[in-house]
């Protein structure tokens, strides 16, 4: 069967997967998935540069715990495209594909806390990065 799918944000598509799929493969063992996300919400402000914050900055940690239902090998090709939304292509270029597979997930667990506080002063100038992704932005959108 043929595999494929694209991402699209703001009108622009900056990731696109043509394939085939080969065929059932080994399930994956159980395994923890660690994300640390950055938890802010920068003060209001009218005419000028944010100053503050309603919420400081924290660093939160999510574990989840993954198994699988289903997964299938995909002979393809995975395509990165530019767009001032989602720099891959000139931040984040792709060196080689490795391999790709469809996978169904049995979720099992997730746990979320506070990991720690960051410097408010030292964080100030990174509030305006692209949905906290670290890419260059202004207010949330791209950088102009």
């Amino acid at each position: 069967p043929q595999v494929s799918a694209r991402c699209v944000h703001q009108g622009y598509t900056f990731v696109e997967f043509k394939g085939v799929s080969t065929g059932p493969a080994d399930p994956l063992p159980e395994f923890d998935h660690n994300e640390f996300w950055i938890k802010v919400s920068q003060a209001a402000c009218v005419g000028g540069p944010a100053t503050g914050y309603d919420f400081p900055p924290h660093v939160v940690h999510v574990r989840s715990r993954y198994g699988t239902a289903w997964r299938e090998e995909v002979q393809g090709e995975l395509v990165l495209r530019d767009s001032p939304w989602d720099p891959l292509t000139t931040l984040l270029p792709m060196r080689e594909q490795v391999s790709a597979h469809l996978w169904w997930p049995i979720f099992l667990d997730r746990e979320v806390k506070l990991a720690g506080k960051l410097d408010p002063d030292a964080f100030l100038p990174f509030v305006d990065t692209i949905s906290g992704s670290r890419w260059p932005g202004s207010n949330g959108g791209p950088k102009r």
